[in-house]
């Protein structure tokens, strides 16, 4: 990016593209170049021959409807962010704005130029994100080669890098978490990068299995083991040789075929139900758990020779409240992935919407968002998700936290957990009041800006 932004200005009215001018170039604080045109042909041209970082549209234009410009500057350059103005404003027309890709809606007259320099930053603001997650997306998963798992948050690099250092290494796993953080995509990555990548990843949900069945799946069986076994059955360990197995929530198997599994893992062997036959287990276990194994231990639930035989590497997945960074990155991939599969053309959320989905609390964690992205993009009649494409209790609920909850997380963790909610808060006691907020909080209005980018805050939700 250029060190100053290069505006597009279409008004027909010669003195306010003139007043914007000099405004933007010479009075604003951001540095601005600033191109103007005057009619919507004009408009177009420009934008098919000359490179802009964003658009200021007026909707009243003497050759074609605004409207229509919109569309085709969004067909040139679908990226570029338009910000509409207009001063025969109805929220009709603003419904149409944002329905054709618009980013932002202000009506003439102006109340001051500074709300037109406030709209531009936080335009070019979030296009910088959504460039930024994308490289560092692609950055990760070149690194890591671990293109299934999203996140930038620093826990989740030290994730990665675990992975890549483990992988080639053939030793057992346990992966904890709560439900919905991705525990089974991190077991795929790890077998993806090992030695045995060539062979099946073969998943278990031990949750799932009828306790009296458990056995006979996992081992499988001879032909005449028991009434209807009329034939030889191939089990789980049978389809893993040479690959990873991946037992999920393994707190959940019972007690007593804990005691053959270990067994499975001292011996490197096992013996089908019904059979004589010692099988060879050439298999790497893997397993993952949203409960704490240890206090399973403590109650009986739990064998401890086991846990100390599967926890010889232990990765923790923390849940998506405490890694708030990723939530954008994950929101993108979930657009694109959902957009392609219903064979819609959404490409974006706007900011607000994407400021109220990174406050939800997500006690589903990454499972729940991916719900509610496909659900969005599912309802969706426009090229962008807006707040009435997620669910109401989304809307309704924000991140609270009590003081204990703060004594109980990591410092850095708290402290951005406690600057995003305070930097809020000051927002909504000065609505939106930049100038203010820096008078209430005693910072400059320069570190106000920095904590809004910082944290994805959307000063127009609070005005």
């Amino acid at each position: 990016m250029h060190n100053y932004i290069k505006v597009l200005l279409v008004d027909d009215e010669k003195s306010i593209l003139h007043a914007l001018k000099i405004y933007l170039e010479k009075q604003s604080d951001i540095p601005c170049k600033v191109e103007t045109v005057t009619n919507g042909k004009e408009a177009v041209r420009y934008i098919e021959n000359y490179p802009s970082d964003i658009v200021l549209l007026d909707l009243k234009l003497p050759d074609i409807n605004g409207l229509k410009v919109l569309e085709k500057i969004k067909s040139i350059r679908p990226r570029i962010p338009v910000i509409i103005m207009t001063g025969h404003g109805t929220i009709e027309t603003a419904v149409k704005a944002m329905q054709a890709g618009a980013e932002n809606y202000l009506l003439k007259p102006f109340k001051t130029f500074q709300e037109i320099t406030i709209s531009i930053k936080k335009a070019i603001d979030y296009k910088f994100l959504k460039e930024e997650n994308e490289f560092l997306k692609e950055q990760i998963a070149h690194k890591y080669n671990v293109t299934n798992i999203i996140g930038k948050s620093p826990k989740m690099v030290e994730i990665f890098k675990m992975i890549k250092k483990i992988a080639p290494i053939d030793t057992n796993v346990l992966i904890e978490g709560e439900s919905g953080t991705g525990k089974e995509l991190v077991a795929r990555a790890i077998h993806q990068n090992s030695l045995r990548a060539k062979n099946r990843f073969v998943a278990i949900n031990c949750a799932a299995i009828p306790p009296n069945l458990f056995e006979s799946e996992l081992f499988g069986y001879e032909k005449g083991a028991f009434t209807g076994a009329v034939e030889q059955k191939m089990g789980y360990l049978d389809l893993a040789q040479g690959g990873t197995i991946f037992f999920d929530e393994i707190s959940e198997m019972p007690i007593e075929l804990q005691a053959k599994l270990l067994r499975v893992l001292q011996e490197k062997s096992y013996t089908r139900v019904g059979g004589v036959e010692e099988l060879n287990a050439d298999i790497r276990v893997i397993a993952s758990t949203n409960k704490n194994l240890e206090d399973e231990i403590l109650s009986g639930n739990f064998r401890h020779d086991l846990y100390y035989r599967i926890n010889v590497v232990k990765i923790y997945i923390p849940p998506l409240r405490e890694r708030l960074d990723d939530i954008p990155l994950l929101v993108n991939h979930f657009i694109d992935k959902y957009a392609k599969k219903f064979k819609k053309n959404i490409t974006d959320i706007d900011s607000n919407t994407l400021r109220i989905i990174v406050n939800h609390r997500w006690d589903g964690n990454v499972r729940e968002l991916e719900n509610t992205i496909e659900r969005a993009v599912a309802l969706a009649e426009t090229e962008k998700i807006t707040e009435k494409d997620i669910p109401e209790y989304i809307k309704k609920e924000n991140i609270l936290y009590d003081a204990n909850e703060y004594f109980e997380k990591p410092y850095n963790e708290a402290k951005t957990i406690f600057e995003r909610s305070y930097f809020e808060n000051v927002l909504k006691k000065a609505k939106g009041n930049i100038s203010k907020a820096a008078e209430i909080s005693k910072l400059p209005r320069q570190n106000i800006y920095e904590k809004l980018k910082k944290h994805s805050i959307d000063i127009e939700a609070f005005r």
